[in-house]
């Protein structure tokens, strides 16, 4: 998993780093808002917390809340954007890098979002993440 964006704490302040390649592909998307929902999940991580001392490192050692606190910080965006293409969109350059966006049929990574979603083994492989597999994510936010 390579990082696109994040957010964190450097001494007393928080910050929000983006590659050029979230955001020109963001911008190159079908919906330049996805470039919002990038910066509203990160934004979101600072507002609920996440990037505080205490819960960094409690996010490290306990993986499943590190798991929820992607699914509040995609939750918090997708409120933020007000428009599920655009929180799609953001997704769905995170599933694949925005270089391949463009050419990815938005019907079938659905289906697959939801295939994953539906697979035991799924929640099997995730319990070694930090992160949600980005197709539970996708499912989370069509929900």
């Amino acid at each position: 998993h390579s990082a696109n964006a994040f957010a964190t704490r450097i001494g007393r302040k928080d910050v929000v780093l983006l590659t050029d390649d979230i955001v020109c592909g963001a911008l190159a998307s079908k919906n330049p808002r996805a470039l919002g929902f990038v910066v509203g999940h990160e934004l979101a991580h600072v507002a609920l917390g996440h990037t505080r001392t205490f819960r960094s490192i409690m996010r490290a050692v306990v993986k499943p809340l590190a798991r929820l606190d992607e699914l509040s910080a995609d939750n918090v965006a997708r409120a933020l954007v007000d428009d599920d293409v655009a929180s799609f969109e953001g997704l769905k350059i995170l599933a694949v890098g925005p270089q391949l966006s463009a050419y990815v049929d938005d019907e079938a990574l659905v289906a697959q979002a939801n295939e994953v979603v539906g697979n035991k083994l799924s929640k099997k492989v995730e319990k070694n993440l930090t992160h949600p597999l980005v197709m539970r994510r996708v499912a989370n936010i069509l929900d």
